[in-house]
């Protein structure tokens, strides 16, 4: 808030404020945000869970986030308040005003798979989904699909003196 008094009538040179004949302002601005974000990873592998002979290990990875965003803005002023009380934006002769207010929404979801056997090879799938005030009202989900693959040439051969390790992988 800004204040300064009709300062038209005083015996003085110099005065305070944007304008003599006195000026008064107010804003305000308020900005929220709130976000939240959750995931859960299920990991097995088959030869300690299960007793299986087979060196299987899988990870499922489930994440969920939101994030919403609010802010809202108000401001006024007024220009030749009286010489007298009450000084309010109603007294003023020129008054000028403006609000505003926005809120975006984004929420979503991630899934993703993953398969490996030993070291030799291995698969992952997933995708993520997006909905977005952005997008136009939530109505329709953007969805991200994604895939790799791999395998481990390196061990099926028991020399390993040229290169130690090596894999192939794509995505």
């Amino acid at each position: 808030r800004d204040f300064f008094y009709n300062q038209t009538g005083r015996a003085q040179t110099n005065f305070w404020g944007s304008d003599i004949n006195g000026s008064i302002a107010r804003s305000f601005q308020n900005y929220r945000v709130h976000y939240a974000s959750g995931s859960a990873f299920l990991r097995t592998d088959f030869q300690q869970d299960f007793g299986s002979k087979l060196p299987i290990k899988t990870s499922t990875q489930f994440t969920y986030d939101l994030r919403k965003v609010q802010s809202e803005s108000f401001s006024a002023s007024g220009v030749g308040l009286p010489a007298y009380p009450p000084y309010t934006l109603s007294s003023a002769t020129t008054r000028v005003g403006g609000d505003s207010s926005s809120e975006s929404l984004v929420y979503g979801f991630l899934l993703n798979q993953s398969i490996d056997f030993g070291d030799i090879f291995g698969i992952s799938a997933g995708f993520r989904s997006d909905y977005s005030s952005a997008f136009g009202g939530q109505g329709k989900a953007a969805t991200f699909p994604r895939g790799a693959v791999y395998v481990n040439p390196s061990e099926f051969f028991s020399s390993r003196d040229l290169v130690s390790n090596w894999k192939i992988r794509a995505a």
